[in-house]
């Protein structure tokens, strides 16, 4: 109870500020890619784009939340199945897809995932930045609730207020409290709501990592970009497992 209180009083309180502050933070977060990727020719044209995303998924092994003996996923989290995405969607998994091939970048994730394994307060997260054009790495923050020493809120992650004013291509966080977490791959429904009502009528990006065993990793993004076209339909949260990887 205690738990559920502080997380409602926390989405109230990001409800207010953070809606005043999205526009601007968005437009922050557009630029800072748009920056990174002008020269980018592959991000820049729609076709090829979505073109290079399906050939680098279908290649891939996936990871999907499951119910009922396995036989049926929590979320559609297929890509085609997942369009339509905005043009700034898609080129923030493309992005997140070709640094994945970088084995140093997996091996990286691998630490993290090992100091979320032994973190009891907190799930790990923070923000994806970049470093040069085209590569990113993913800044871990300390969790607003780490402070606080409560193994309650080891399945949750809060970015402080103070960091998510910085610009960023994306948020991620993990699911690693174990290093066997392939029931709980990709999303959860609290994730999503967050992303549904933390920022109204604007856009938020996340990718999520889950550890499915020691050695192994399955990425997914989920995101809302409210706009995105008129239709009601494109305006909801859209998931895409991006594979499995390994590391070192």
């Amino acid at each position: 109870m205690k738990k559920l209180l502080l997380l409602l009083l926390l989405s109230i309180i990001s409800i207010i500020c953070i809606s005043q502050m999205s526009k601007d933070r968005r437009d922050k977060n557009q630029k800072y890619l748009d920056n990174y990727t002008a020269t980018n020719k592959i991000l820049s044209n729609d076709v090829i784009l979505q073109e290079k995303i399906i050939q680098i998924l279908n290649s891939k092994e996936h990871c999907y939340r499951v119910i009922y003996g396995d036989s049926v996923r929590v979320f559609n989290e297929s890509y085609p199945a997942a369009n339509p995405l905005s043009k700034y969607q898609n080129q923030i998994i493309y992005l997140m897809l070709i640094n994945l091939r970088d084995t140093s970048f997996c091996n990286t994730i691998g630490k993290i995932i090992k100091c979320d394994v032994e973190n009891i307060y907190s799930e790990c997260g923070g923000i994806v930045l970049f470093t040069t054009h085209n590569k990113i790495y993913l800044k871990c923050i300390k969790s607003l609730m780490e402070n606080l020493y409560d193994e309650d809120f080891n399945d949750s992650y809060y970015l402080p207020e103070k960091e998510d004013t910085l610009p960023k291509i994306a948020y991620f966080h993990l699911h690693a409290t174990t290093y066997n977490e392939d029931l709980y791959a990709g999303p959860s429904l609290l994730d999503l709501l967050h992303s549904l009502f933390i920022l109204p009528n604007n856009m938020t990006n996340e990718f999520v990592i889950t550890s499915i065993e020691k050695g192994k990793f399955n990425i997914d993004y989920y995101g809302i970009d409210m706009r995105f076209g008129e239709i009601k339909v494109s305006r909801g949260v859209k998931i895409v497992d991006l594979g499995v990887y390994t590391y070192k």
